[in-house]
């Protein structure tokens, strides 16, 4: 019969603590370093600047001056309706509205490039952690990794983590268990907007990962290796159908006899179905 759990009953018991720190890059656009890329882009702030010009155009005309005040009623808060109507419809106001039109294309071109620059750009991460526990409760040990995710161009991008992890041996004359993992994934979407990939496109991921053990005692093999092929069919918004290929330098890791294993499957989202709907 096995001895019960043992339970923490203080605070310094069992410690799980983690540190993260951001070396490179953002992808928040609300972070002072973007916000500075789109106030500093010259192609934005000509749009704003040519908008404003024509838009102030309006009252360098005296006549179309002359017409927007006398719809302004005394307290100066209100239209009158039927004449901002036939203000509208004036030849004039309708070409500074067309070149105010032209410079907001330029101007969603423009937003459009810079958004896409930020989405390709470097993220840099590095993290340590740790988990402290006192020797009843088993043995404490710590983690260090660094993860990199690049954009190479629209709808597509590298991840690469590697992390490194040691476990303090609880027995003496006996090494610490290290684990070092290695990951790497190109990802990218294909067909979007087609009839076969739909609104969400389809979703193509090629991966490889490596993990190297070294003293750990449940380890079943020194080197672990495994490339994945994945696509990743969206028949609606709610349902996607992954397709997959995985190889491992291990047949005992794909629960088959071959070193190759295929894999099909079916996925609904009933997210959207079972939440509660709204009142109309």
């Amino acid at each position: 019969m096995a001895d019960p759990a043992l339970q923490a009953k203080n605070l310094g018991d069992i410690v799980n603590w983690e540190l993260r720190f951001r070396l490179a890059g953002t992808r928040d656009r609300r972070d002072w370093t973007n916000v500075k890329k789109f106030k500093n882009d010259k192609a934005v702030t000509d749009s704003f600047k040519k908008t404003d010009e024509v838009f102030n155009a309006i009252h360098d005309r005296t006549k179309l001056n002359e017409k927007l005040n006398k719809m302004i009623d005394a307290d100066g808060k209100c239209f009158d309706q039927s004449q901002f109507d036939d203000f509208m419809k004036d030849p004039d106001v309708l070409s500074i509205i067309e070149k105010i039109r032209i410079n907001e294309t330029a101007l969603d071109s423009a937003l459009e490039k810079l958004n896409e620059e930020i989405d390709s750009s470097l993220i840099v991460t590095f993290f340590v952690s740790g988990l402290e526990r006192k020797d009843e409760f088993g043995p404490s040990k710590h983690s260090a990794g660094i993860r990199l995710a690049k954009g190479v161009v629209k709808d597509q991008g590298i991840t690469l983590n590697a992390d490194y992890t040691q476990t303090r041996s609880l027995l003496k004359d006996v090494s610490d268990p290290t684990t070092l993992k290695l990951g790497l994934e190109y990802g990218l979407l294909l067909l979007k907007g087609t009839a076969i990939g739909g609104q969400n496109g389809v979703h193509v991921a090629l991966s490889g990962a490596y993990e190297k053990y070294k003293d750990v005692p449940d380890a079943m093999h020194d080197t672990v290796a495994k490339l994945n092929a994945k696509l990743e069919l969206h028949l609606t918004d709610n349902i996607k159908i992954p397709l997959s290929v995985t190889w491992a330098n291990h047949s005992d890791l794909l629960t088959d006899e071959h070193d190759i294993r295929g894999h099909i499957g079916f996925s609904i989202d009933l997210t959207n179905a079972l939440a509660p709907k709204k009142a109309s």
